[in-house]
């Protein structure tokens, strides 16, 4: 019997010990599912920035206020009874901050539209190819426009067919086709689809929402996966290896408990062996056999209602036992209170 309760005792003690660890395990998987697998760096590497500017050149030819002739730089508008010839010079600087290759071409043209009559297209200039390798390039084109030939051509089509438009716009288009490549990552130039002017009479002018100068960034970042850990102590876990560790330790604790647990193992103790282990303390054993017929005996049906009227009375629980069977009892005269279990 003391085997019994011994090996009770150690399954119990197991019992508590994987508890506490299956909360601890638990709390860990918990942990660990809540948190992310691999954890994403974004680090900017490099910053590109791109600027595409126009700049417009009125070459004017010798007359009563430029008896020599001279360069107007306009801004918005010029008149053509002044200036003969109108050069417009694209640049676009590609700033990083480390070499990157630049190509691209050039195929400029001019398209002039005749209200909704009619519309037509001009090679401004041969196409040409350009490519760079540097940190701040630069790449220039200028674009030629014959004002005063342009102005004959356009009255020769207005005497011809008599169609008088009551507007013109010259669309002046770079046909800028270009990249920039930043160690196989590659970003479009921008010309922004040329200039528009509005041709009223005797004066061209810039469309109103034209643009002589745009810009744009593009910043370059390198993504850097690495695995997460979780911290223990000095100890570093992978986040997924620790998920199926720690839940496979919860479970396999689960299963300890649930195999340990009290009311499995009790079967297998009799009653009176758990009473004096739980109880050791408040009982007190007698070696000779007691007559109870002396008092008026009162059998209680659990141990539970002797501990009971023990404190209510104050007084100790004695034990006797015998081959067959346990005494508890607890006199109070004239009565006697007793629990009796037997042996197994």
């Amino acid at each position: 019997m003391k085997d019994l309760l011994k090996q009770w005792m150690k399954q119990k003690i197991i019992r508590r010990i994987a508890i506490g660890l299956g909360m601890t395990s638990l709390f860990f998987s918990i942990y660990s599912f809540s948190q992310p697998s691999q954890e994403v760096e974004t680090k900017q590497i490099n910053s590109i920035r791109t600027s595409t500017t126009y700049t417009l050149e009125a070459r004017v030819k010798p007359n009563v206020l430029y008896p020599e002739g001279t360069t107007l730089h306009p801004k918005k508008a010029f008149t053509t009874a002044l200036a003969d010839q109108l050069l417009i010079h694209m640049t676009i600087k590609v700033d990083s901050n480390r070499p990157v290759k630049v190509k691209g071409s050039f195929n400029p043209e001019l398209v002039i539209h005749a209200d909704d009559l009619w519309t037509k297209s001009f090679k401004l200039k041969s196409g040409r190819e350009f490519s760079q390798t540097c940190q701040d390039c630069q790449v220039e084109e200028t674009m030629e426009v014959k004002v005063s030939e342009l102005i004959q051509y356009l009255n020769h089509i207005e005497d011809s067919l008599q169609i008088h438009p009551s507007n013109y716009v010259f669309h002046i288009k770079p046909q800028l086709t270009g990249s920039i490549d930043d160690k196989g990552k590659t970003f479009s130039l921008q010309d922004g689809d040329g200039l528009h002017f509005n041709r009223q009479q005797t004066v061209l002018s810039l469309a109103d929402k034209e643009k002589l100068q745009i810009s744009e960034t593009y910043p370059i970042k390198n993504v850097i996966q690495q695995t997460n850990n979780l911290d223990l102590c000095l100890l570093q876990i992978p986040v997924t290896p620790a998920r199926i560790i720690f839940s496979l330790l919860t479970i396999l604790l689960v299963t300890v408990v649930i195999f340990t647990s009290e009311n499995r193992k009790q079967e297998d103790v009799p009653e009176y062996a758990w009473i004096d282990y739980k109880y050791r303390k408040l009982l007190t054993p007698v070696k000779m056999q007691v007559n109870l017929e002396a008092c008026t005996e009162l059998e209680l049906e659990s141990f539970a209602s002797l501990m009971f009227i023990s404190e209510e009375k104050e007084s100790p629980i004695f034990r006797y036992e015998n081959k067959h069977e346990v005494l508890y009892f607890v006199p109070d005269e004239p009565f006697v209170y007793y629990y009796i279990t037997g042996k197994r």
